[in-house]
């Protein structure tokens, strides 16, 4: 269990901390609503609800290339407010879990990680804020972009070999590139592959984080990669069975 406590000592849940930014809000002007974006057929796929929302991955941590964590995480998120995300052992131990239920996160077995979420959704971690909202992570736990994000996307590009999307909501900056199916591979796999670039935090626009997550299909089913952050790695492959 050192391992465990090393992982997990003084509240510093890596997958969530290294989420972390500044507290210092950007002045930014909220996103505006529009109807959702028309996307080309074969992209479709790639934007789904995020609930329900029930898979397990395997799950990985390194830095400086040396592996700091691996294990397995199980969710459940339906569509009442309603989440468990549980953090396994290898021999299937249950090593953490974080609950929501109305709003409301607890973490367990001992609540030593404050995660909390404003009325509209957004998280944060000790007072720091998250750029993901509760309800985007069943998307982004399976390995697709929230629907949501399409009413206040554009494309910006759609020709050559990629397609661009792009938005602002009310504390972030979003970019999403996938591959141009019908320049590379007019295939679903080949949109359902692509990068999400996202921007947040800061004072007036300065000091603003950034964290780039990106998904490639395998046979294995989606992997999943999260970069740019503290010189960590991580990566989570998604059960395809």
């Amino acid at each position: 269990m050192s391992g465990l406590v090393d992982i997990f000592g003084r509240g510093k849940l890596p997958v969530i901390v290294l989420f972390a930014a500044t507290t210092l809000d950007s002045c930014q002007t909220a996103g505006i609503l529009n109807e959702p974006l028309s996307l080309p057929v074969v992209l479709q796929p790639a934007f789904q609800a995020c609930a329900p929302s029930e898979n397990e991955a395997r799950f990985n941590i390194e830095k400086d290339g040396a592996r700091v964590f691996s294990s397995n995480i199980v969710w459940l998120i339906d569509g009442a407010m309603q989440t468990s995300l549980q953090i396994n052992s290898p021999l299937g131990e249950t090593m953490f879990e974080l609950r929501r239920s109305e709003g409301r996160w607890e973490s367990l077995p001992d609540n030593r990680i404050k995660i909390q979420e404003n009325p509209s959704g957004d998280l944060s971690l000790d007072g720091y804020d998250i750029p993901l909202k509760s309800d985007e992570l069943g998307c982004i736990l399976s390995g697709v972009w929230p629907a949501a994000w399409l009413r206040w996307m554009d494309i910006v590009q759609n020709r050559g070999s990629v397609i661009r999307l792009q938005g602002e909501d009310r504390f972030r900056t979003i970019t999403i590139e996938t591959p141009n199916p019908s320049s590379t591979n007019p295939t679903r796999m080949a949109a359902m592959e692509g990068c999400a670039e996202i921007r947040w935090g800061g004072f007036l626009g300065f000091f603003r984080r950034k964290a780039t997550l990106c998904r490639k299909q395998s046979k294995e089913g989606v992997v999943m990669h999260l970069t740019g952050i503290n010189k960590y790695l991580i990566d989570w492959t998604i059960n395809d069975g």
